[in-house]
């Protein structure tokens, strides 16, 4: 939000210059910065004393140019330039706006000591057929910017979105006018209204009040469309505005002097005499003024005449109904909108306007009246039309104000001041609010209209203290002691797990919730997988973003492929979050809980004595059994079926504990690691985060330490090479009798020349223990043979001799 100082004084009297002003704003919660613009060095009024031919060229003539007590020779070939007239002179060494340099330079022969200058050449306008005829009561080498107040200091805002009522120069002066104890001087309108009344010959319906509580219109007859007066142009355009035409600028100028947005509709384009306000119709079109057709929906709020949208609401008109150079008489609307309906339309059509910053933040609905008539009052003087007499008001559910308690004792409480009651109503005054004391400590405020941020007693309390001053608010240190918490004996489970992987080497990585749709065909999924079943997003941020996840793989592949391509090629990574499964005939999706990791890289860290070696489906698959055993999860079993068909063949299992699915682990298919552009192979896993909560044991149970020796039994068996090591592991482990204590698997032989065909060896270290006595070699023999026959009779496993 830009502002010129010369602007803000035309509201309240100060003495401040421009940037101890911005500094001052800055202190009271206004972000601002000042810098002068519109400087045109070395750009005087020159007077044309005398105009003759040049002698080697028709066109061009020479003239005879004084500049304060210097007379000059100039070379001009503008068709207007005359003796006696006063133009714009750019002496050597100016700079014009758009970069161009003046020297002294001959041209044809005949020396030039200057320029004589357009409109154009100054971006003072658009004229650039001759050059610019200035008025006769200039001073001659008078500076042009300061005699005809072209420059001036420009304060630049940086708002928050809370502060509404400051995107307008009336707003700024109450701001500036509490600073310096001042008061704010409202432009003072004097309307005539010499036209025929409006009511009658035109009228507004609202058919949405909820979107449109308030509608003004009023109707200017008679308008020549021009140019505004040079001084209005000139400060549109240090405010960053674009100066159109008379009608349009007298819009842009009240927004911006009292922050309500306006149209103008050329009357003569809106059809059966009357404005309605309502909703578009489902696939309605509209041709807006940038000249793009806009889709629009059956949410959006509309402008319509009698039969057609002429405008978006509160956002952009249309072609259909524009003012331009033919209009001859102007409909005014000032209206206010629903914020949240502004800002909904704008987002949706991609509009980004002054008026739809305005009214999606707020503007004062009983400015509507005032803002109107300010603008016909500058259309009457701007471009010579006639005012109808009277306004269409049409305000059918009014707003009353609300007053809101504040309490000094509150007030201090929350600044740690000492502020008595009369100073804290001092500072509320300056800002033009209503107070009254309702009892002894406690006000009843009644913020004005145009301060839509003012609703709670919190709001308030800030309001004092930027009056009041930030910088005088005394730091202290907070004078409470924090009570201990008791942390649980169990502890934060998912913490556990997290102290576990990263015990393991892990870094944990947080990925978006939202994924690529295409993801899915890129891990090879098959059409009907679950996966695949995913929540859409309406408005997705990005494309790559447009679906809810239903795994975490997604996101760790994502995180994989970025720190590979960073050069960080050794990785473990987890995440521990949610996944959105759809649930049938279900608004809201099931959200479980998901425990998803990665491997990539060396087995061991850079060393000179470690093993280079990368990382393998066991080391994954031991990172998962550690993880189970830290958690004391029993009867773990991994099975070589059921994972999913992004996983490699013969490097992947499901993890079950007893019939409880865990999750799956394995390395990513090599078609799949292709397709997602990853320069080493990835290991996998993803378990349910629910399910190892439930099945973890929180306080382990004490074993007392043995009293009798162990006996230590190695078993080696022949069976079939279909048969999984982990299923024969859990046979023992039911069948072993019970004295069995411990079972590893510690040796695996396959070699068709030695063995039958199809079989494999796998050998077991047993232990055995009796917590009654020492177990006797006859009876460990005698439990062996039982597990032996047990075994054959469940999978065909035999004794290998």
């Amino acid at each position: 939000m830009k502002v010129t100082l010369g602007w803000i004084r035309e509201f309240v009297s100060f003495e401040l210059g421009a940037v101890e002003l911005a500094e001052a704003l800055t202190h009271r919660g206004l972000e601002c910065e000042a810098s002068h613009e519109g400087v045109l060095e070395k750009v005087v009024v020159g007077e044309v004393m005398e105009v003759g031919p040049h002698p080697r060229a028709e066109r061009l003539r020479i003239c005879k140019v004084r500049a304060g007590q210097e007379v000059l020779r100039v070379v001009c070939g503008a068709p207007n330039v005359r003796a006696g007239i006063k133009a714009a002179l750019a002496l050597p060494g100016a700079s014009l706006p758009l970069g161009r340099q003046v020297q002294a330079v001959e041209i044809r022969g005949v020396g030039s000591q200057g320029m004589l200058c357009s409109e154009a050449e100054l971006e003072l306008g658009e004229d650039g057929s001759g050059i610019w005829i200035l008025p006769d009561n200039l001073k001659s080498g008078e500076r042009l910017d300061n005699a005809l107040g072209l420059s001036d200091w420009v304060l630049s805002f940086e708002l928050t979105p809370n502060r509404a009522d400051c995107l307008s120069v009336l707003g700024i002066a109450f701001e500036v006018g509490a600073l310096v104890g001042a008061q704010v001087k409202i432009p003072e309108i004097q309307l005539e209204e010499p036209g025929a009344p409006i009511s009658g010959r035109f009228e507004v319906e609202i058919r949405d009040p909820e979107l449109c509580p308030r509608y003004v219109a009023r109707m200017v007859e008679g308008v020549i469309i021009g140019q505004s007066p040079l001084r209005v142009r000139r400060r549109l355009q240090l405010v960053g505005l674009r100066p159109i035409n008379n009608v349009v600028d007298v819009t842009n100028y009240v927004m911006w002097e009292l922050g309500q947005p306006l149209h103008a509709f050329d009357l003569d384009l809106l059809k059966g005499g009357r404005i309605v306000v309502q909703r578009a119709r489902p696939g309605e079109k509209f041709l807006s003024l940038d000249g793009q057709i806009r889709d629009l929906g059956p949410q959006m709020l509309m402008i319509w005449d009698g039969e057609r949208p002429v405008a978006v609401a509160g956002v952009m008109g249309g072609e259909n109904s524009e003012v331009g150079p033919e209009t001859k008489n102007v409909l005014i609307e000032s209206a206010y909108f629903n914020p949240m309906s502004i800002r909904r339309t704008a987002k949706a059509l991609g509009m980004n306007t002054e008026a739809s910053r305005r009214f999606e933040r707020g503007v004062d609905p009983e400015g509507c009246p005032r803002a109107a008539c300010r603008a016909a009052q500058l259309m009457a003087e701007w471009a010579g039309g006639q005012v109808a007499s009277g306004e269409l008001d049409v305000y059918p559910n009014p707003q009353p104000r609300v007053a809101v308690a504040l309490r000094v004792s509150r007030v201090n409480g929350l600044l740690g001041t000492n502020m008595a009651a009369p100073e804290v109503r001092r500072c509320l005054e300056l800002l033009c609010l209503e107070v009254e004391e309702s009892s002894k400590g406690v006000f009843m405020v009644r913020p004005p209209t145009r301060r839509v941020d003012l609703t709670r007693e919190i709001d308030l309390v800030e309001e004092v203290a930027r009056v009041w001053g930030f910088h005088r608010i005394p730091s202290t240190i907070p004078g409470r002691s924090l009570p201990m918490v008791e942390q649980a004996v169990e502890g934060d489970p998912e913490s556990r797990i997290r102290e576990i992987l990263m015990g393991f080497g892990f870094s944990e990585v947080i990925t978006f919730s939202f994924v690529d749709p295409n993801g899915f065909d890129r891990m090879g999924l098959p059409p009907h997988d679950p996966m695949r079943k995913a929540l859409g997003l309406k408005n997705p941020l990005r494309q790559d973003q447009g679906v809810m996840r239903t795994s975490l793989v997604p996101g760790i592949l994502d995180a994989v492929h970025g720190n590979l391509h960073r050069r960080n090629s050794d990785l473990r990574l987890f995440e521990l979050g949610r996944v959105f499964l759809p649930k049938q005939g279900e608004l809201l999706p099931d959200e479980p809980r998901r425990l998803a990791g990665a491997m990539v890289g060396r087995r061991s860290p850079l060393h000179w004595v470690s093993d280079a070696s990368p990382v393998d489906f066991f080391d994954l698959k031991g990172v998962v059994e550690g993880l189970c055993s830290e958690l004391r999860i029993q009867d773990a079993e991994y099975l070589g079926e059921g994972f999913p068909a992004f996983l490699a063949a013969g490097a992947a299992a499901k993890v079950l504990s007893g019939h409880r699915e865990l999750g799956w682990l394995g390395e990513l298919d090599p078609e799949v690691q292709s397709r997602w552009d990853l320069e080493a192979p990835v290991l996998l896993f993803e378990m349910d985060l629910e399910a190892l909560l439930e099945l973890s044991v929180s306080i382990p149970k004490f074993s007392p330490l043995p009293r009798f020796p162990e006996v230590v039994r190695d078993l080696s068996l022949l069976v079939g090479e279909e048969v999984p090591s982990g299923r024969l592991l859990q046979m023992i482990k039911d069948m072993g009798g019970r004295w069995l204590e411990r079972v590893v698997l510690y040796d695996l032989f396959q070699d068709p020349e030695k063995l039958p065909a199809g079989t494999k060896s796998l050998t077991f270290r047993i232990w055995y223990r009796s917590q009654e006595g020492s177990l006797t070699d006859e009876a460990v023999n005698e439990e062996q043979e039982k597990l032996l026959e047990g075994l054959k009779k469940a999978c065909g496993a035999r004794l290998r001799t």
